[in-house]
């Protein structure tokens, strides 16, 4: 009797151990599997990636704007952005951590994003990228009252810092290291683009135009201000100036594809160059907006140059006849009265454009409009 109970409790024990061990073993088997899911998917995401870095050669901006849509979807986050520092061979001096530097900067930099963003979440990125770039290594900082998750690391070429590559907002839970180690490895395909991209501002500025519009770009457009406000200052004569920035530019891109995009700025310069004098200067300032600089001009006339230029902008389609119409907003400065140098006159022009952009977008202010508005909030 003794015996026979011996022998139960013994089979009952092997029985567990036996069951525990499949149950392990069954485990073992099911993340087997899924670590070999999981690194097929990463091999077919990888070899993506190789693709998309050869094709769309001749379209710069989408390729990397198919790039930033395909690890956003990898790694489940909102937003993906890719940053690259303009003449970042050049010595900066961002490593003194100095408001003053970390300013100059940034605006050395220029931002693709997938998605469009807030401003205040652009001007924290703006702190975020300072940090990194001055750590030379990825950050995954806490939370904050705008940014719920970021992960950022920095784009190397050889041993310089060129850019930063983000994700924003996880929908599911944090960044993981799974996701940070990830994100390294997509830096490498991101240096290539930065490169890339780089020598196209290169050849842009040496060139002093903008090869998709064929208006002046940003350098010569600062450097014909100068020139014009040196000359309005010996013959007491004004000066202004029309910042030009299409409303929702983004979401256009997004919906009519990049292609249609280029198409649209192309149109657009067309009807700014048609619509000022021979004696002025049309340019291409950044990605969506144009600056205008009208010799001899004073405000009320920018006004109406503007107010023209908007209307006739509101009116252009693409090819195709169900595309929407587009709208612009901007804003107008004038030496001397808002200013007397280049980048403050050009500063106050920026100020405009973003009023009209909180009145409601398709509209035209000048900085005379923005004081108004300064004087009756305070």
């Amino acid at each position: 009797m003794n015996l026979s109970f011996i022998l139960i409790i013994i089979c009952l024990a092997l029985n567990i151990v036996f069951l525990i061990l499949l149950i392990k073993g069954r485990n073992r088997l099911q993340t087997i599997s899924e670590s070999f899911h999981k690194a097929k998917n990463n091999i077919s995401f990888l070899s993506e990636l190789a693709h998309l870095n050869v094709r769309h050669n001749r379209n710069k901006s989408e390729r990397v704007k198919n790039f930033l849509e395909a690890i956003k979807s990898f790694s489940d986050c909102e937003v993906s952005g890719l940053i690259f520092i303009k003449n970042s061979k050049q010595p900066s001096d961002i490593k003194s951590g100095s408001p003053e530097n970390r300013q100059i900067f940034w605006e050395r930099s220029d931002v693709i994003l997938s998605t469009e963003i807030e401003e205040d979440i652009m001007k924290e990125l703006q702190e975020k990228f300072s940090i990194m770039a001055e750590k030379g290594c990825s950050i995954n900082p806490e939370p904050s009252n705008k940014i719920k998750s970021l992960l950022m690391v920095p784009v190397y070429s050889g041993n310089t810092v060129i850019g930063g590559l983000f994700l924003l907002n996880k929908i599911k839970g944090v960044f993981s290291q799974e996701d940070e180690e990830n994100l390294i490895i997509f830096s490498y395909y991101a240096t290539g683009m930065i490169e890339s991209l780089e020598l196209s501002v290169r050849l842009n500025e040496l060139s002093g135009s903008d090869v998709l519009t064929g208006l002046q770009n940003h350098r010569a457009f600062m450097e014909r201000l100068s020139l014009e406000i040196e000359r309005a200052k010996r013959f007491s004569r004004e000066l202004s100036i029309i910042v030009i920035d299409i409303d929702n530019f983004t979401k256009f891109n997004e919906t009519y594809g990049y292609a249609s995009g280029d198409e649209m700025l192309t149109k657009i310069s067309g009807v700014i160059r048609r619509g000022i004098r021979t004696t002025d200067l049309a340019a291409r300032y950044s990605g969506e907006s144009f600056g205008v600089i009208l010799p001899e001009t004073t405000a009320e006339i920018a006004m109406i140059v503007a107010e023209r230029s908007r209307i006739a902008i509101n009116a252009l389609r693409l090819d195709n006849p169900a595309s929407p119409s587009i709208t612009v907003s901007a804003g107008i400065s004038t030496f001397p009265h808002d200013a007397r140098n280049a980048m403050d006159l050009v500063d106050k022009a920026l100020q405009a454009v973003y009023l009209a952009k909180q009145k409601g977008k398709n509209r035209i202010c000048s900085y005379r409009d923005v004081k108004q508005e300064f004087l009756m909030r305070g």
